[in-house]
């Protein structure tokens, strides 16, 4: 039982969802071994972190570009920010929120 837990948690950690992480459990307990399943879902996090990342250097490689400029929040996030988007509904860590200066 605690190997499943700690299987839990390190999936959820990768940002695989509970629901993938149940579709994962449950081929392990029809005898199956899980692994090709469990690649291709890392395999897509990954491309999909890379595009996030990207996306975020766009951003922030255009930041004196957008300075000043109105928005409705955030120039920066609105004038680039919507361009990637996840693939799925898959949850990613929750951000620290930034120190108030």
């Amino acid at each position: 039982m605690l190997g499943v837990l700690a299987f839990v948690g390190q999936a959820r950690r990768l940002g695989l969802t509970l629901s993938e992480i149940a579709e994962i459990a449950a081929q392990r307990r029809t005898g199956a071994a899980p692994c090709v399943h469990v690649r291709a879902l890392l395999e897509q996090k990954a491309t999909d972190l890379a595009a996030m990342l990207g996306a975020v250097r766009v951003i922030l490689r255009s930041w004196p570009k957008h300075q000043g400029r109105h928005a409705a929040v955030c120039p920066h996030i609105e004038a680039k920010g919507g361009d990637v988007r996840w693939k799925d509904t898959r949850s990613a860590l929750t951000a620290r929120s930034a120190r108030k200066s």
